[in-house]
């Protein structure tokens, strides 16, 4: 080979080099603690955008990774997937110091400002999450989503932002769901995930938690996080296994533009423990509003005589609407213990139909025990503490017992029936309610 061809030769293989190394599966992987800060250029240990981090986890990690997060605001979106080499002894965590990630979304099916899709061993500690983009909302906007088996991850004291205003299902703070286009889509999306301590504001969807009909998402915790001025949906969670409801405050004392409201709705979902949850101020923006509220809704979700789905200890006050209300809504739902909650209806409007308190529908081997149940507001249909419908013997499993019950004059202390709009056959006595055979 002759000069030339050898300085093409070299040439050639120098290229290939430079490319190699500019390619994210050539980076080293990423071990240690890292920073990012805009103020800096990428380089050494400081990378200048989550972009930028991102690119490089790409390579995968061969240990735990930190990154401490400052500067900001950071326009942009971050999209993780499965990253090699990341486990529980090898997690990656952004510190966010209370800085600010923000985009607004004017692709649908990229509308997250953080998507994790089938990253595992994740931790988002102490970051602004804000899908208006700084206060503008694009056409969509959710905060976080998780999907494609994204499991072992923790979310925690972080706050996410979306719009508190649209009343479009494109808006949602916190979703895990199969699609990155719907909210509630069916799949194995998150197991073993951890959200606690976080403040999630406003979006059609609060909180989303969406398992697969046959692979039910398992080992998820919801715990102390405040969930407020959504539009529709505080927390939506179905098909779950054992999930732990705990702790939240779930609210929406902004929203003027007041519609139906649930509070929890659990549906579809096999045991699991929802307790000590503080359900409040649905219609505080707009006390003439005469549209539904279903504070706690238990819906089609089973336990089993040895392991029941627990409802413990929730707090559910200042309903503060015109419309029908239930407070503790079973529906279709088996092996469910209802125990030392506290329903508040007090509303100074009269409601525009039934007010139920505790309302147990068709459900077998449920249970009303040790719960204070206060309802004082006047309805144009009726009034009731508890309401227990069965429509056949199927459902005669249905108890309430041991129950503190107050109704103000006029309204009902219970119906046991298999009418659905009763108006007229409660029993206005406590006396009258205990000869039925309940709240002895």
């Amino acid at each position: 080979m002759g000069p030339a061809g050898l300085r093409r030769r070299c040439g050639s293989l120098l290229a290939l080099g430079l490319l190699a190394l500019s390619s994210p599966a050539a980076f080293a992987q990423l071990s240690g603690t890292y920073t990012i800060n805009n103020a800096l250029p990428t380089g050494g240990t400081n990378y200048a955008s989550f972009g930028a981090a991102a690119t490089a986890l790409a390579a995968g990690v061969s240990g735990p990774v930190t990154f401490n997060v400052s500067g900001g605001p950071y326009t942009e979106q971050l999209a993780l997937s499965a990253i090699s080499g990341a486990s529980a002894t090898n997690r990656i965590t952004f510190n966010g110091n209370g800085r600010t990630i923000q985009f607004a979304s004017s692709t649908s099916a990229t509308r997250a400002v953080v998507a994790l899709n089938g990253a595992d061993f994740i931790t988002l500690d102490s970051l602004n999450i804000d899908a208006t983009g700084g206060g503008t909302p694009g056409t969509y906007g959710w905060g976080l989503h998780l999907t494609g088996q994204a499991d072992n991850n923790i979310v925690r004291r972080s706050t996410i932002t979306t719009s508190t205003s649209s009343t479009s299902t494109n808006f949602a703070g916190l979703v895990v769901s199969g699609s990155a286009t719907g909210a509630t889509t069916t799949g194995n999306s998150a197991n073993n995930l951890l959200l606690e301590r976080n403040t999630i504001v406003g979006g059609y969807y609060g909180l989303t938690l969406v398992g697969a009909s046959a692979t039910r998402g398992s080992g998820n915790i919801v715990r102390n996080n405040t969930i407020r001025d959504f539009y529709y949906y505080g927390v939506y969670d179905s098909y779950q296994n054992n999930v732990l409801l705990t702790g939240n405050d779930v609210s929406r004392a902004g929203r003027g533009d007041a519609t139906t409201a649930y509070g929890l709705y659990v549906y579809y979902n096999t045991g699991g423990r929802i307790e000590n949850n503080r359900l409040h101020d649905f219609f505080t923006a707009n006390p003439t509003a005469t549209s539904t509220l279903y504070a706690l809704y238990v819906y089609y979700s089973d336990g089993t005589a040895a392991a029941p789905i627990e409802v413990v200890n929730n707090q559910i006050h200042h309903n503060n609407g015109g419309g029908i209300a239930y407070g503790l809504y079973n529906y279709y739902s088996d092996f469910v213990n209802y125990y030392h909650n506290t329903v508040v209806f007090d509303s100074p409007s009269q409601a525009s139909g039934n007010v139920r308190a505790a309302y147990l529908y068709n459900g077998s081997s449920t249970t009303l025990r040790n719960n204070i149940i206060y309802n004082t507001q006047a309805s144009s249909s009726a009034s009731f503490a508890v309401y227990n419908y069965a429509s056949s013997s199927t459902y005669s499993g249905q108890t309430s017992n041991y129950n503190d019950l107050y109704v103000a004059p006029g309204g009902y202390y219970g119906y046991s029936g298999t009418s659905t709009t009763a108006t007229t056959a409660g029993a206005s006595t406590l006396a009258a309610w205990q000869s039925q055979g309940f709240d002895q």
